[in-house]
């Protein structure tokens, strides 16, 4: 029974939607023939003279002890509470579990689907949980094997002293069916619970709580299939989207249904009534969507009933914009993570790892988790989807993250860890591990322990054992085995190495796509052969889908970037079981995946460049052509308009593949509409990426002077062919440039340098400044780039920063200040706010290495949110100053 109740207890019918009408008494409520109402059970039963409902039995049979189970634990009428009115059926477990089933003859049914559904009022349940199953029964009112489901299960979480309601779907009754039978439920942890129960477990249980049951209904339900005729639910452009719907009854009369479809932003983009047939006809309504451009889409399938709704069928499907790549081409820089092989998987598996383009795959081998089929049962599966891989030349990677399936049942409540079990005596082992290897000793790249970012696996001592015991029984069945250890980019490698070739680094949501190179680099220069990384799949709960997407675009962008030789993303499609089969469905992030795979490909990181004072731009490029990944963090929701010069470019795309428009300023530059979502403009010039990156300031670095600086403004030629143009500078405000026109004539790799001097205001503030260069370049056609070239003001042996935080009334200000000079120096330094006089301190002596914090207090301020602060530093028997500006937040 427990492994009955675990397999099944928390099963969800998301497809299913039906209404009853619970506002009605029991005495009010009229039933029509065409209602498609089985049997109610009220538990009004007058003329019952027996203390429990008529053809309701205790579970087990009377014939069969079950200690869980016992006879003193019992079930009743309550006359005194019901869910509309009294009475209904109480169930009292009395510390251990209790279970009545329905046997009689009013649940008689034809071919069909059926919904049980009912009304449960939990009882001082801390521990236990209540609920309801639903089977169908062969004439002789034996259960048939594997049909049995299980509602959700009602406990402490439940609002208390509440009815709350709980609906079991059977789909498609099998032909020896010949009525549904019904079980209620009161069970204690030992039952309910989920998976093996951990080592020194103390089972906890409820002595006086239990539940009432009322209201139960079974409703008969027509068969209802919504389904594409495509594997895994995507379709590539400009190909039409084939959707099947069957609606069957063996009565048509009274049945209605529709189809719906609506984008991903909720739009309705077709509708259309769908045949209801017997089954005698029952053949499949085709419909054929020809017109719609990249996206996710939810297909509705709405059935009414004398015009009240009873059953919904939902379905996601993708579009995908039309591939850039070549047709077969993988990208061997990407690589996806399936967690889960199932025989019927395999199809659309693969229909979706072929259309993302991948090079690169994991699949899992042994998952620790007893509720998975084991390794034995899915070796088709297994070998399938490998031997199709394999002709798309995608390499692969066996994962071991957990112990194998069978050692861990065979454990029982006692199992253990991965770890544990292979730092014991390799016999135990050693066999389970010949199993899968020595099939696919060829064909798998790599054989990882641990799942990527498993903590375990990345600080136990016992790991290097663990790996080197593994090593050994690989090398038995191979050549030079191939081995992957995990590690987490939030913290440094360790300084052992292990004995693997390969590193695979998990990269956790909370490291900001700007601080990814720095989480990586430690890991980069690390001898191992291959350095993976794998980017957690978005979560969007409770958040805005289209934010956390554009998020997670930038950071799988940012990862691809650093260089590393593959990039993994957890599997970004779901399955589910709806009626007798699998299916499996692409998200909104598989969309994006796609749309990066596609548009960047193999191409590698070229140049970052920054547009204006908040737009960013990656470009990724090669010797054809190049990508450029552009976006705004800074801009509204609805985008802000830039203009970029982009060379021939006529083609982009936002995060789902759709067209975005290209449009030109009348001086030949691309204008386009960035927000906090990334887009793709593909077909570059690269050699215009390269120019633009190619205009260089030296020094580029510069400390406060009162003096006019020379610097050498530097422009190179990548092109081919010859060019000539202008370059004219315009410095930042109340700055002084000369000269501020130049002319330039370069060959093919010629680098031209041109003389400039500049002097910055006695007031201004350090920190990055810009000098914006308006260019004209004269090619094979006319080109106009406005780009900005930079500098950093500061100084250059001593680090500053500052903050301020309120204090009551108070405003406290904190001027900090590193020297990383070789000599002691020596500052005075003042804050001012605005309105109040400046406050002076003076640094004597500020030693190499030393840290200082000076801080300034402000008192009697109000609204102080926004104001600016103006720190400063003021060298003493020197030339040199510094002012920094923060703002109070």
């Amino acid at each position: 029974m427990a492994a009955l109740m675990t397999a099944a207890a928390l099963l969800t019918i998301g497809s299913l939607h039906v209404d009853v009408a619970w506002g009605q008494t029991k005495g009010e409520r009229q039933e029509h023939s065409l209602s498609r109402l089985v049997h109610r059970f009220t538990f009004d039963e007058p003329d019952n003279l027996y203390n429990i409902p008529k053809f309701w039995v205790q579970f087990p049979a009377r014939d069969h002890v079950d200690p869980e189970f016992p006879r003193y634990a019992e079930g009743f009428f309550d006359s005194d509470i019901g869910c509309d009115e009294p009475p209904s059926f109480y169930l009292h477990p009395k510390g251990r579990s209790v279970a009545f089933r329905y046997i009689g003859p009013n649940t008689r049914i034809k071919p069909g689907d059926y919904l049980v559904a009912g009304r449960i009022r939990p009882d001082r349940l801390r521990y236990a949980r209540a609920t309801i199953s639903a089977y169908y029964l062969d004439w002789e009112n034996e259960v048939i094997e594997g049909t049995q489901r299980f509602g959700r299960l009602i406990g402490p979480t439940d609002i208390a002293d509440s009815w709350q309601e709980v609906r079991v779907h059977l789909p498609v009754a099998p032909p020896n069916a010949h009525f549904v039978g019904i079980t209620c439920w009161v069970v204690q942890q030992d039952v309910w619970m989920e998976g093996i129960k951990p080592h020194r477990y103390i089972s906890l249980r409820d002595i006086d709580g239990g539940a009432w049951f009322d209201d139960l209904v079974v409703l008969a339900l027509p068969r209802a299939i919504l389904e594409s005729a495509h594997p895994g639910n995507i379709v590539e452009r400009p190909h039409a989207v084939q959707l099947l719907a069957t609606v069957a009854d063996d009565d048509a009369s009274g049945l209605e249904a529709v189809l719906t479809v609506n984008d991903q932003d909720g739009v309705e983009v077709f509708n259309s009534d769908v045949s209801v047939r017997t089954f005698d006809d029952e053949e499949p309504d085709r419909f054929s969507l020809r017109n719609l451009g990249p996206g996710l889409y939810t297909a509705l399938m709405d059935i009414s009933s004398l015009g009240e709704p009873i059953l919904r069928r939902r379905l996601t499907f993708a579009v995908l914009g039309k591939s850039q790549r070549p047709r077969g081409a993988v990208v061997r820089q990407m690589g996806v993570i399936v967690t889960q092989v199932r025989d019927d998987q395999v199809a659309d598996q693969l229909a979706l790892v072929d259309a993302l383009g991948v090079g690169a795959a994991k699949l899992p081998l042994w998952t620790g988790d007893p509720a998975r089929p084991g390794y034995e049962k899915h070796r088709n599966a297994l070998h399938n989807i490998l031997d199709e891989m394999v002709k798309q030349r995608i390499s692969v990677t066996g994962i071991f993250s957990g112990p194998p399936t069978d050692l861990i049942r065979s454990a029982g409540e006692h199992a253990r860890s991965l770890l544990d079990i292979l730092s014991d005596d390799p016999q135990g082992w050693q066999g389970l591990l010949r199993s899968i290897v020595a099939p696919y000793a060829s064909i798998f790249h790599s054989w990882q322990l641990g799942r990527d970012g498993d903590l375990v696996f990345i600080n136990d001592d016992r790991v290097p054992k663990a790996f080197e015991a593994v090593r050994l029984e690989l090398q038995s069945m191979m050549t030079v085995p191939s081995m992957t250890a995990v590690a987490a980019a939030s913290r440094l490698p360790e300084s052992t190495a292990l004995p693997a070739q390969n590193y695979s680094v998990d990269l956790p949501d909370d490291i900001r796509p700007d601080y990814i190179v720095d989480h990586l680099s430690p890991y980069k220069s690390l001898p191992y052969n291959h350095i993976w990384v794998s980017v957690d799949a978005p979560d969007t709960r409770g958040f805005s889908t289209s934010a956390v997407l554009a998020d997670w675009a930038i950071k799988v962008i940012r990862t691809r970037w650093t260089g590393v030789e593959t990039v993994f993303v957890p599997q970004l499609w779901h399955t589910r079981d709806i009626l007798d089969r699998a299916l499996t469905e692409p998200t909104r992030s598989y969309l994006v995946l796609r749309t990066i795979i596609d548009a960047i490909g193999d191409r590698p990181p070229a140049y970052e460049f920054n547009i204006g004072k908040t737009a960013k731009a990656l470009a990724f490029a090669d010797d054809r052509d190049a990508t450029v990944v552009l976006w705004d963090p800074a801009a509204p929701a609805e985008g802000r308009s830039c203009a970029i010069q982009l060379g021939s470019a006529s083609s982009a795309i936002d995060l789902c593949g759709r067209s975005v428009p290209l449009t030109r300023t009348p001086d030949g530059r691309h204008e386009l509409l960035l927000s906090p979502e990334p887009i793709f403009v593909m077909g570059v010039e690269p050699w215009i990426i390269a120019f633009r990156s190619g205009l260089r300031l030296t020094p580029n670095r510069i400390n406060f002077s009162y003096e006019l600086r020379s610097h050498t403004l530097s422009v190179a030629n990548p092109h081919r062919l010859p060019i000539s143009g202008s370059i004219v500078l315009t410095p930042p405000v109340n700055w002084e440039l000369e000269p501020r026109r130049f002319r330039f004539s370069l060959y093919p790799n010629e680098i031209q340098a041109f003389d400039i001097r500049l002097r910055h205001p006695n007031n201004e503030d350090a920190g990055i400044k810009t000098l914006h260069a308006a260019i004209e370049l004269q090619g094979q056609k006319t080109y106009n780039f406005d780009t900005a070239v930079e500098l950093e003001l500061g100084l250059s042996d001593v680090d500053v920063w500052g903050y301020a935080v309120t204090d009551g009334d108070d405003l406290l200000v904190r001027h900090g200040v590193t020297s990383r000079a070789q000599e002691v120096l020596a500052f005075r330094t003042f804050a001012m706010y605005p309105g109040r006089s400046r406050q002076y301190r003076v640094i004597n002596e500020l030693l190499p290495g030393q840290t200082l914090t000076i801080e300034y207090r402000f008192h009697n301020v109000q609204h102080v949110s926004g104001k600016n602060i103006r720190l400063s530093l003021q060298e003493i028997n020197g030339p040199r100053m510094h002012n920094l500006r923060i703002v109070v937040p």
